[in-house]
């Protein structure tokens, strides 16, 4: 059985204060809802929104406009952002929360995960993560330049060519190429340029590529799990006994 945890100044909040009795019921819901995880992020459909509140949803399309005017929630294709500054208690930070938060964002489409990294009305998708040390998207999200095509040797190749270079890069070193959540990847290599050069980045990649020999090494199949699980990467680099993978992964 899952227990949802609410501040109690959540009756003293202005914002709230300021909603209609139906969107308070509605908020309520949102927040205590059996389908929330340890995320801000989960799907819920208006169906089920209406069943429990016993609102009909008309009714339940005026609280969901009124709770997004109020920058307190998102919605999207049957999806749910709720803010920031929700007044729930975060689940503590630990390896089993962070595993599970791992677990949810792979759930979420890319196009919910986008919708949501572009909109600024409320805090975004960094604040899936319950600590500064697991965060698995930051709100640098990839610009639309991203987006357009350049001519290399007389092709049209898609995208930020120092971005195309490391999922080369990836390919050529881990021997896979990234086929799956291609935009959340992009952004997540897009931030980790942010943070690191080219030749540190590509020893970060030698580095999964020898983690991935060694079960008790942190399991990473891609960049949003090189992002998420980095300093996990980093300590095992430290815990290794040869010289070669603490000079490779050093950084």
């Amino acid at each position: 059985m899952k227990t949802a945890m609410i501040k109690t100044n959540l009756w003293d909040d202005d914002e709230f204060y300021e909603l209609n009795i139906d969107t308070k019921i509605v908020y309520l819901l949102l927040l205590t809802s059996p389908e929330r995880g340890v995320g801000r992020i989960y799907k819920m459909s208006d169906r089920i929104l209406s069943a429990r509140s016993g609102l009909n949803l008309d009714q339940v399309k005026i609280c969901k406009k009124q709770l997004t005017s109020k920058k307190l929630v998102n919605f999207h294709d049957g999806w749910i952002q709720l803010a920031e500054a929700s007044s729930f208690v975060q689940p503590v930070k630990g390896k089993l929360t962070a595993i599970t938060l791992e677990r949810e964002i792979a759930d979420i489409p890319d196009t919910v995960l986008e919708k949501f990294l572009l909109t600024d009305e409320i805090s975004p998708v960094k604040d899936l993560s319950v600590s500064s040390e697991t965060r698995v998207l930051v709100n640098d999200h990839v610009h639309d330049s991203d987006n357009d095509t350049v001519l290399v040797n007389d092709k049209q190749v898609f995208g930020k060519p120092e971005i195309n270079e490391i999922f080369d890069i990836w390919h050529d070193i881990v021997g896979y190429e990234i086929r799956s959540n291609i935009k959340t990847n992009r952004n997540a290599c897009n931030n980790l340029l942010k943070k690191y050069n080219k030749s540190e980045l590509t020893r970060l990649i030698e580095g999964v590529a020898l983690s991935q020999s060694d079960k008790y090494a942190p399991r990473i199949s891609d960049f949003v799990s090189l992002q998420f699980k980095l300093s996990e990467l980093l300590a095992w680099g430290k815990r290794a006994t040869t010289s070669k993978t603490k000079g490779i992964i050093k950084i």
